[in-house]
């Protein structure tokens, strides 16, 4: 089952409730543009690998750098491989 966004054939949400406008099933919700900083791209890649989930990317790929080639690899898995994460938090752990 997938509950996002960009589940629907219209362009602007029909009957959104009141305060949820961007989170209402849309074509124009699913194509908005989020700014996600490095940390968040990262803890974001985490989260869908580690939950087996499908990764589509529909990212303009001309922009791509060795950094997000590097993150997107790091989330493909095997079947038949153990996952293996970085720990999210080891950059804020104490020294």
């Amino acid at each position: 089952m997938r509950v996002s966004p960009d589940v629907t054939i219209a362009w602007k949400p029909r009957t959104p409730l009141p305060g949820l406008y961007e989170a209402a099933s849309s074509a124009g919700n699913a194509t908005a543009t989020s700014q996600l900083d490095t940390g968040r791209r990262r803890r974001m890649a985490g989260s869908i690998a580690a939950g087996g989930a499908l990764t589509v990317v529909s990212d303009d790929l001309s922009l791509y750098g060795e950094d997000d080639w590097a993150l997107l690899e790091s989330i493909r898995t095997s079947p038949d491989a153990p996952l293996e994460l970085p720990d999210p938090f080891s950059a804020h752990s104490a020294s």
